[in-house]
């Protein structure tokens, strides 16, 4: 009998057979065996000696695949893949893909098995390989979709997070690092746009959240910017607010806490913290406008009441003025007393006095006319006695 032929690699055949047949798709025929099936894996086109390996970025999930399925979008497949495998958070394919991607900077995906990444929305950032967007933090900003690091707000600016613009520092506030707004303390200013507090000047004082210092005018004081304005009191004066108030001296008055002190004239006198110079009272000589020794009770005093025995004792203790001496007079705002005019005597020093009365003389400077002796006559008042005839 003939001798039977051996099929080639890729051909089997079975008892009886006259001929080869080419294996068939997903099997594999080794020197002419019966077909084995390939395992998941693993593919035979038809007429295969052998299972090949699915490549990389492809894969056959079950037995006897004649072709490998291609790995879809969002997953990747390693070489004799039997199951895609789903990109995790942060990473994307296109399909046929043997890895996955990181997403790039400004784009993000948080979902597993992502074909696409999406952009980062406006007020966020995301770092590359980012799973969700990033809030910006204070101080920055993202005014476009898309990035993947947030912008630093300009000096004078600021922001609070998550914003796509930054504002500009308000009057009243500063912004250090682009950061706040934090009110002005005490003591300072900012008129807007502030990366620090302006420190007020002398003469001006600044409350919490002062967009402008408050200027202190005549008549207040404002040695410290931190300290409300203080009002000079009646009898104290400053000429501008970054001078204290100033007791008014002896001497001068101060009818005005704005206004310079005001020379007391000749005939007046005051102590210090007069709003008004006190004219010299009656009975009273008053050489000087200033005065050291006086209770100042009796500034008030002497103008009720100026003959007064508390008065008197006062007015011998003081420098600036004195009682008028025994036939002399003044009748107020003099600077010294008057001699008493011959022919009228001047008893209680407060005026010329009256004439003297008949049958008495005074030569002048006499607090009592004097008598006319006997065996004189005393017919004119202001002259000599006359030897009778």
């Amino acid at each position: 009998a003939a001798s039977c032929d051996k099929c080639s690699d890729g051909n089997f055949s079975v008892a009886g057979s006259s001929g080869c047949t080419a294996c068939p798709p997903g099997s594999a025929c080794v020197n002419g065996s019966v077909p084995f099936i390939c395992s998941p894996g693993r593919y035979a086109q038809g007429g295969n000696s052998m299972c090949l390996t699915c490549p990389a970025g492809s894969f056959a999930p079950s037995q006897n695949f004649s072709a490998c399925l291609d790995c879809p979008a969002g997953s990747w497949c390693d070489a004799g893949a039997v199951v895609s495998m789903n990109c995790t958070a942060g990473f994307f394919s296109g399909s046929r893909s043997s890895v996955c991607s990181e997403c790039a900077g400004g784009s993000y995906t948080g979902l597993t098995g992502t074909s696409v990444c999406t952009l980062c929305s406006v007020g966020t950032y995301c770092p590359q390989g980012g799973n969700t967007p990033r809030r910006c933090e204070p101080g920055t900003y993202a005014d476009v979709a898309g990035l993947a690091r947030c912008l630093r707000c300009t000096y004078g600016t600021y922001s609070t997070g998550g914003t796509d613009s930054c504002k500009e520092c308000p009057a009243g506030t500063y912004c250090p690092s682009q950061l706040g707004p934090y009110g002005c303390p005490q003591g300072s200013y900012s008129a807007g746009t502030a990366t620090a507090c302006t420190i007020c000047d002398k003469g001006t004082f600044c409350p919490v959240n002062s967009t402008a210092p408050l200027i202190c005018v005549a008549g207040q004081s404002c040695p410290d910017s931190t300290v409300p304005a203080v009002v000079c009191p009646l009898g104290y004066y400053s000429l501008s607010g970054a001078d204290p108030c100033v007791r008014c001296p002896r001497g001068y008055s101060c009818p005005s806490t704005s206004q310079a002190p005001v020379r007391c004239t000749s005939g007046f006198f005051s102590v210090e913290g007069q709003t008004a110079c006190t004219p010299c009272p009656p009975g009273f000589s008053c050489p000087s406008t200033t005065c050291t020794e006086v209770p100042e009770a009796f500034v008030d005093q002497i103008v009720s009441d100026a003959t007064s025995a508390a008065q008197v004792a006062s007015a011998k203790s003081a420098r600036c003025w004195q009682p008028c001496k025994s036939g002399t007079y003044s009748g107020g705002y003099q600077t010294s007393c008057v001699n008493c005019a011959p022919g009228r005597q001047c008893s209680d020093g407060l005026g010329p006095g009256t004439l003297c009365p008949s049958g008495r003389f005074s030569l002048g400077g006499q607090m009592i006319c004097s008598i006319c002796p006997p065996g004189y006559s005393c017919s004119a008042p202001d002259a000599l006695p006359k030897v009778c005839s």
